[in-house]
């Protein structure tokens, strides 16, 4: 990158100490907490009061809620049916039965659930194996408004109107069916299910429960993530309570979703939990105070939250991250530092959508107050990372803010000019001290 355009993304902003932490590996999950380093363990189980406990190879070890950041990761969801919540959940799941009020799931891995059609936003009945379709799928899904239900078809056309439910297999019915009301027809259409892709639900009717009492954000061996107000072991399962009171329960001995032995425990059915914690703070969930980005040519791109800078979901060197912000280089993202945070801590990659290229730096600047009354304050730069490429597993940046006001988070163009320089700030956030 030249001078000039160095210049004028960066303006006065000093070059300081660099601070870099390598990759987390290791074939146990890492837990993550807020005070002190990574560590490899397994889940042992989750208390009533949202106790943690973990079993390292030096013994167990229990932690509160809300001293973790994340234990484990997301796993990358089955091609199988995808029940879009309106909580923003996703639940892997094949619909039984639609009624008018209620949708029917079953699956290897839970139990037949009744779910509130309020509570769906849609239905992915066909995802396809190419992750960026599926994204372009949920995100449409995610995004619907209007009136009215709507059946997406295999040969791209829709049908618009009011599900009526889904017919079931018998000895008159070789195949399923949606039944639904479309126009001034005195009798509802019979679409049958191996013709549609998706169904998108009336958006107006969709109800986002509370989530005040969510403790945690939890993933499940077969892709599901789910908010969890509470979860247990019973009967030999697990026993979800989501927010719009919906339980929803594991099967008892449930295999795992790629075959092979039956689980000791049902807690090796879960492979995340992201609590929510007043002592982390995401960058994604606030309000940034200013973004620039000077294109290579001609093309804008825009910082995204909670998906890379394409709008697809986050993943880099085969691993999905749920929370973070997407940015294309050359760009720069500031944000105010909220009150009692004392460190900011990242995971920095190229994402898989990349396709192996892209090469960038990733660098954080604070604005430090002055040290003299009468005094401007000044930006510096207090962490960088080596040439990133795609491919590359993320690298993790631990930061100290030093009383800083502000932090900027900086993707400058390496050594292949901008192409596909899809960046990724994973997991970004503050942490706050215990109280």
């Amino acid at each position: 990158m030249s001078a000039p355009r160095l210049f004028l993304l960066l303006h006065s902003w000093l070059l300081g100490s660099v601070v870099v932490v390598g990759p987390l590996s290791g074939q146990l999950p890492v837990a993550v907490p807020v005070d002190g380093d990574p560590f490899a363990a397994e889940l042992k189980s989750i208390s009533s009061d949202w106790a943690i406990q973990l079993r390292q190879p030096a013994g167990e070890r229990v932690m509160r809620a809300s001293d973790l950041v994340r234990w484990g990761m997301p796993r990358m969801p089955r091609n199988r049916t995808h029940i879009l919540l309106a909580d923003g959940g996703l639940l892997i799941a094949r619909v039984v039965q639609l009624t008018g009020n209620h949708l029917v799931v079953t699956s290897d891995l839970w139990q037949e659930t009744l779910l509130p059609l309020e509570s769906v936003r849609g239905i992915l009945l066909k995802p396809s194996s190419d992750s960026q379709q599926r994204d372009r799928w949920l995100r449409k899904l995610q995004s619907k408004t209007g009136k009215q239900d709507v059946l997406y078809l295999q040969n791209q056309d829709t049908i618009e109107g009011v599900l009526a439910g889904l017919t079931g297999l018998s000895q008159q019915r070789l195949e399923s069916s949606f039944q639904i009301r479309a126009g001034q027809r005195s009798s509802p259409l019979a679409i049958p299910v191996k013709n549609v892709i998706a169904v998108g639900f009336n958006s107006t009717l969709v109800r986002k429960p509370l989530m005040n009492k969510v403790q945690a954000v939890v993933g499940f061996a077969d892709g599901s993530w789910l908010h969890v107000e509470r979860i247990a072991v019973v009967d030999g399962g697990l026993e979800c309570e989501l927010p719009g009171s919906i339980r929803i329960k594991t099967h008892a001995n449930a295999r795992p979703p790629a075959g092979g032995q039956l689980t000791a425990s049902p807690w090796q059915q879960v492979t995340m939990i992201r609590p929510r914690s007043a002592r982390v703070v995401y960058l994604g969930d606030l309000k940034p105070i200013d973004y620039k980005h000077l294109p290579f040519l001609d093309v804008q791109w825009p910082f995204r939250v909670d998906r890379n800078v394409l709008g697809g979901q986050l993943r880099v060197a085969g691993n999905l991250y749920r929370k973070g912000i997407g940015m294309h280089s050359t760009s720069r993202l500031a944000y105010e530092v909220p009150k009692g945070c004392n460190r900011f801590q990242v995971e920095v990659g190229i994402d898989d959508q990349a396709q192996q290229r892209g090469s960038v730096v990733f660098s954080v600047y604070l604005e430090q107050p002055p040290t003299n009354e009468g005094e401007p304050s000044r930006w510096k730069r207090v962490a960088a990372s080596a040439v990133k490429r795609g491919g590359a597993v993320a690298e993790s940046m631990d930061v100290a803010l030093m009383g800083a006001n502000r932090i900027a988070l900086v993707v400058e163009c390496s050594d292949q000019g901008d192409e596909r320089d899809l960046a990724n700030w994973l997991d970004a956030r503050f942490l706050r001290s215990r109280p």
